[in-house]
């Protein structure tokens, strides 16, 4: 999970450049699943505004499901 640790970061950077100078970075994911964290999620609500713009893949939505013991965290 480091590479999206450190795409966050990369896009969070991006707050220091003009919004008008930003470009558009399309950053695809596939098997999404398997990269399923929190910072994902951050990259959701957040990176949208510094125009990261994502496409993410799965094959069904189960696969998406929380891990088992996860709530009880």
């Amino acid at each position: 999970m480091i590479l999206v640790s450190k795409i966050y970061t990369a896009a969070m950077a991006r707050a220091r450049i003009e919004e008008s100078e930003r470009k558009d970075f399309y950053l695809y994911v596939d098997e999404f699943q398997n990269f399923v964290s929190g910072t994902f999620a951050d990259i959701l609500s957040e990176a949208r505004k510094y125009k990261l713009c994502l496409i993410m893949a799965h094959q069904y939505i189960a696969q998406l499901e929380p891990p088992k013991g996860l709530g009880d965290v």
